[in-house]
């Protein structure tokens, strides 16, 4: 069993809108930023190292779903990182949390 996480969200704006609210989720919880893809809808970043668990890479790839646009978040123990075996638990517990972010940034 792999320890990614991904959860895809809707949300009822544009994607350049929804692009705008992940960067300011990353923003907001001083993740690193990735290198922008040449399209920009694609926003890679890594999380903080806490005391209990170690950075995570995160993708979020944003794209145009009818009216709104769709969300599909990843994330993922850091390359060099220990892996361990509630990874996936914990990863998926992880890309929840940044969904809700997300979301609430969106529509704020």
């Amino acid at each position: 069993m792999g320890s990614s996480a991904t959860t895809t969200i809707d949300l009822a704006v544009t994607p350049d809108r929804a692009v705008a609210a992940v960067q300011r989720v990353v923003a907001d919880n001083r993740f690193t930023p990735g290198e922008p893809s040449p399209d920009g809808h694609v926003v890679a970043f890594r999380t903080r190292k806490t005391m209990l668990s170690w950075e995570l890479d995160a993708v979020a790839t944003v794209t145009e779903a009818g009216a709104g646009s769709r969300v599909e978040l990843t994330v993922d123990t850091a390359p060099g990182r220990p892996k361990a075996l509630l990874d996936g638990k914990k990863n998926r517990k992880s890309v929840e949390k940044l969904a809700a972010q997300v979301e609430a940034a969106a529509t704020a």
